[in-house]
């Protein structure tokens, strides 16, 4: 699921949005980071194909940092 960020209480614990939470999802990405990761990799081979975005998205996931095209 896609939800907006989760909330950081001042003991820095962080609280997820209910839609998350009732139906045992595991939260993994916001809207905005899934556009910039897929804004990113079309800014980097603009012929990208749905596969290679999943494959850039799943990199990111993986080491939070911006896969070259």
């Amino acid at each position: 699921m896609i939800d907006e960020y989760s909330e950081i209480t001042d003991d820095d614990e962080e609280i997820f949005p209910e839609s998350i939470t009732q139906n045992n999802f595991e939260f993994w990405f916001t809207d905005e980071l899934l556009e910039d990761v897929t804004f990113n990799a079309l800014k980097k081979k603009i012929s990208a194909t749905n596969e290679e975005i999943l494959k850039a998205i799943k990199y990111y996931n993986e080491r939070d940092s911006f896969m070259d095209l």
